[in-house]
């Protein structure tokens, strides 16, 4: 469904995805709301308040061995949770005029992304402590027997939760509608994902030059630039993502790691990338930041012009380069 969603026209994927985006917005302020009313006495279980906040910073020792030692493992999660911003700059393939169309989204997204997801996490750990053996197990926590008395039955014990849906399933509330949310993000995550993948390989095959001397390898490699005649979409690009990328939801079907292992290393791996990806753009924008201050009186001209700082940057510009840094 996702493949046959992504090779429609550039206009109907668009609409569905903002259908999408509007429908998660809504889910994500109902479950900021949810948490709000659950800490204030929702439920059979009484309010929580600031109970799980009073006792401040914690790490768990059994993984690691102080605060910066803790701080230093929660964020590749962090960072995870941001990874896609980015993923604005694909659509500049299909863009109209991508100058002007993504120029409010691309200087709003990130500032944007953050606030949602510190407002949604503060709200989600209001509702749960870091202590609980129903949150995921990553890092191998250890958290059995680690607080004498609060160990709960094993077929409780071998399944992890969300921290939103422990925060219901504590409030004696029935846990499904949270639950559905989820999938359908994940659903929805999928498709952008997809899109992204396509777009990416159509992008970096788009400007091979074929003739009638072309080899055949060199063919095969420019294959993905096709495009589908009635929708414009890159058809070869997208069953190509589609055929890289399906085995992944079936690779801990092995029982040589865990489901919790793999996920850890999968998270791992996209954080690690990220921050690389991000400190080199950071780097090269310092660069020209620097490089734009010291000839700024002679970008003079038509070509130089679009070097100079304009009104279409960031509203974060006059902060520059310290947020760069």
């Amino acid at each position: 469904i996702l493949a046959v969603i992504n090779t429609r026209q550039v206009e109907v994927f668009g609409w569905i995805e903002l259908a999408a985006g509007v429908i998660k917005l809504a889910l994500v302020a109902g479950l900021i709301l949810l948490m709000i009313c659950i800490n204030l006495g929702a439920g059979p279980s009484g309010p929580i308040n600031s109970t799980f906040f009073d006792d401040g910073i914690q790490y768990n020792n059994n993984t690691a061995s102080g605060r910066f030692a803790a701080m230093c493992q929660a964020i590749p999660l962090a960072t995870f949770s941001y990874l896609g911003v980015e993923m604005l700059t694909m659509t500049a393939f299909e863009a109209r005029r991508p100058s002007h169309d993504l120029q409010m989204p691309a200087r709003n997204i990130a500032w944007f992304t953050t606030v949602i997801y510190i407002l949604t996490t503060l709200a989600f750990v209001l509702n749960v402590s870091w202590k609980d053996e129903g949150l995921p197990k990553y890092y191998n926590q250890g958290f059995g027997g680690l607080v004498p008395g609060t160990a709960k039955n094993e077929t409780t014990q071998s399944k992890s939760y969300s921290s939103p849906v422990l925060a219901v399933m504590e409030a004696k509330l029935h846990a499904g509608a949270v639950t559905a949310c989820f999938i359908y993000s994940t659903i929805s995550a999928a498709n952008i994902g997809l899109y992204a993948a396509s777009r990416a390989l159509y992008g970096l095959v788009r400007d091979i030059r074929l003739n009638r001397d072309s080899p055949w390898w060199l063919r095969m490699l420019a294959a993905p630039a096709s495009l589908e005649s009635d929708t414009s979409s890159p058809w070869w690009a997208i069953t190509l993502s589609v055929l890289l990328l399906c085995w992944l939801p079936f690779i801990g079907l092995p029982k040589v790691m865990s489901s919790t292992e793999l996920q850890e290393t999968l998270i791992n791996i996209g954080s690690v990338s990220g921050v690389l990806v991000w400190s080199s753009q950071c780097l090269a924008y310092i660069c020209f930041y620097h490089w734009r201050r010291r000839h700024e009186r002679k970008l003079t001209g038509e070509y130089y012009q679009k070097f100079r700082q304009t009104n279409k940057a960031s509203h974060f510009a006059f902060f520059q380069p310290a947020i760069a840094w």
